[in-house]
Formats: structure tokens, sequence, C-alpha cells
């Protein structure tokens, strides 16, 4: 691929330095799925150059409190995405630490396609009754992954984020839910609603539709 100068340098925890260069650049995406992260090294080489404020742009809050603990008081660690629906918390916190945040809440979960269609409405499954034996799926479902994980079965609830609160990469999910189809006898379910299955509740409703 044609690589070309980043236009905002970006610090690298794998590479334990600023990514500035083209070279640089190909150097991270070379090293990005065999060299460790050595992410507490690179929030002190951050917070000893200047940086007091870090916020976390992923799913919810699995970098955050990592910052908090290996860090002085002095940094400040903040979500992009609230945890559970605080988003006015988010963006007072936001626009406390100097990142004016707009946004109307009336517009958010909305998106209006081409067609005038709303996305989500398209896309998210259908409000349905829970249907019989769907609490012994989710049963199954936690001492599968619980096994695998190494987690308590009764810490993995129905609404826990794999990624998010647990730190389960995507290829590790995909390979936990290929066990999934192979001891239900599921077919592939679109791909789209695999990728949104990050909780095992969802997980437990794919379950149920395609097996």
């Amino acid at each position: 691929m044609r690589l070309s100068e980043p236009r905002t340098a970006v610090f690298s925890p794998v590479l334990g330095r600023y990514v500035r260069t083209a070279a640089d650049a190909r150097e991270v995406i070379d090293r990005n799925m065999v060299s460790p992260v050595h992410f507490y090294d690179g929030l002190l080489a951050l917070f000893r150059t200047g940086t007091r404020v870090f916020v976390e742009a992923g799913a919810r809050q699995a970098l955050t409190g990592i910052v908090r603990a290996s860090l002085p008081p002095a940094a400040r660690a903040l979500p992009l995405l609230p945890s559970r629906g605080d988003m006015e918390d988010v963006i007072a916190s936001l626009t406390g630490a100097g990142f004016p945040v707009s946004w109307d809440p009336s517009s958010a979960g909305s998106v209006q396609d081409d067609a005038g269609t709303d996305a989500d409405e398209r896309s998210a499954p259908p409000a349905r009754q829970e249907p019989p034996g769907h609490g012994d799926v989710l049963a199954e479902l936690a001492d599968l992954y619980a096994q695998d994980l190494g987690f308590p079965a009764e810490m993995l609830t129905p609404d826990i984020d794999l990624e998010a609160d647990l730190g389960v990469d995507s290829l590790k999910q995909l390979a936990l839910f290929q066990r999934v189809r192979e001891q239900y006898g599921l077919a592939e379910p679109p791909a789209e609603r695999r990728v949104r299955a990050t909780t095992l509740g969802r997980i437990a409703e794919l379950v149920e539709e395609h097996r």
C-alpha cells in the first residue's frame, strides 16, 4: 500500500515514539499484530512531556480506568462514549477539560439514509418477548465463555460488553462465536448482526433466531 506522511503526529505505544513519517506508519502496520503494546510506558512518556488530558475514543471505558490507576492525579482520563447512557455527564467532563462538544440529544440514535429511512429502525433487531429456553441459552453461553476466558460465569451477565468491559478482542470473539455455531448447529448469521453481538444477551438472540 502507498502511505504518505501523517498530517498529525500520533504517539505509538508499540514503537514508543511519535509516528511522523510514512516509514513510521509502515512500521506500525508491520508490527501491529506481532509486537507488544507498551501502554503503561506510553502513558508515562506522554505525561512526562506535558500531556494531562487523555480522552478514550473507543467503546465505553476500557482504558480510562487504566489511565487513572497508572498516572498521578494531575492527569485527567475521560471517555468519549458513556458506559451506560450517561452522555450528558460525558459531555460536561469533556467540555470542562477544554474539549467543547456540540451534541443534539434529539438526533442521537437515528440516522436518515438516502431513502429517508431511519438506519437504526432498519438495521436493529425487532423487539420481541424472550422465547422459551432463553435463560438456558444464556447460562450455557456464560459457562462456555467463562471456561475459555477464565472469568467466573456469574460475572458474564447478559449486558456486559466483551470488548469494552472485559478486553476480549475481535479475533477472540470471532473464534468463540465459531464455537457457539458448532455447539448449536447455527447457520452463519448476517455479518452486521454478528459484529454487533458483543454481549451474551445479543449472542443468545442470534442462537435463538438461527438454530
